[in-house]
């Protein structure tokens, strides 16, 4: 496998019908670029008739790409988070050595053309100490289509999370994240949750490490098919903010015995 300068991880569970065009987007944008990815999709547990119906369609697809297509797939379903850091953890990262590790949601709501512009921008940076995070923020030049009840939603969300985790960032749900491999190298011993609130401990844990954050506004637009269901999984992810909230203090306790 040749070197890559990005490794995008897509985590998907049962997205045979949305993630096919997105792929073949996400492609077209890459098999030109001044850049390399290599792009991992990572099966989280999804049903045997997705699978089939899916790897059907990609076994044919992948002969026609220049960009390296990845299939992984786990064993259960884990959660969004255990998806990405199964991916961020396997062997073709070792393998095609990038410097950023990165994930984006399969349903295609950040089009590919935003991920290629992002990637430019950030390889243009070369700044591995800062970590860039997707920012759905309504601004001139960016296009942003979302429910107003989405977007209530998420706004109370991301008020809690600065209220609770504090890491002072606009969107923390954006489903488009870029991490350097050095930052990850240095903060994953910490990261314990696996679930939809997965990037806010992956936010405090690189602030609580002194690791940049950079927010980016990107066109975004809603996708039918959404796996979130507003009521459940508000609470659980409330809850995961309380247990996150926990490990930071955790964090706090042994820095503290390491300078003792």
């Amino acid at each position: 496998m040749k070197q890559a300068d990005f490794f995008l991880v897509i985590p998907a569970f049962n997205e045979s019908f949305r993630l096919p065009p997105y792929l073949v987007s996400l492609a077209e944008v890459f098999d030109g670029a001044d850049y390399k990815v290599v792009i991992q999709i990572v099966d989280d547990g999804s049903s045997q008739s997705e699978k089939e119906r899916f790897g059907q369609w990609f076994e044919a697809w992948r002969k026609e790409v220049k960009t390296t297509v990845l299939w992984d797939i786990s064993p259960m379903n884990q959660g969004k988070g255990g998806a990405v850091y199964r991916g961020w953890k396997s062997d073709a990262v070792q393998e095609c050595n990038p410097k950023w590790l990165c994930f984006v949601d399969a349903d295609g709501a950040t089009p590919a053309s935003e991920v290629a512009r992002i990637f430019s921008c950030v390889k243009v940076s070369h700044d591995e100490s800062v970590s860039f995070f997707a920012s759905r923020v309504k601004m001139f030049g960016r296009i942003f289509r979302r429910s107003l009840w989405r977007h209530m939603v998420g706004r109370m969300f991301g008020v809690l999370v600065n209220l609770i985790i504090e890491p002072d960032v606009y969107d923390s749900q954006c489903g488009f994240k870029i991490v350097s491999r050095k930052a990850y190298g240095d903060i994953m011993q910490m990261l314990v949750e696996k679930g939809f609130a997965f990037d806010v401990e992956l936010m405090a844990a690189l602030r609580f490490c002194g690791w940049e954050i950079k927010e980016l506004p990107v066109d975004w637009r809603d996708v039918e098919g959404s796996k979130v269901k507003i009521i459940n999984d508000s609470w659980k992810m409330f809850s995961s903010l309380v247990k996150i909230k926990r490990n930071k203090v955790n964090w706090e306790k042994s820095c503290e015995k390491k300078s003792v």
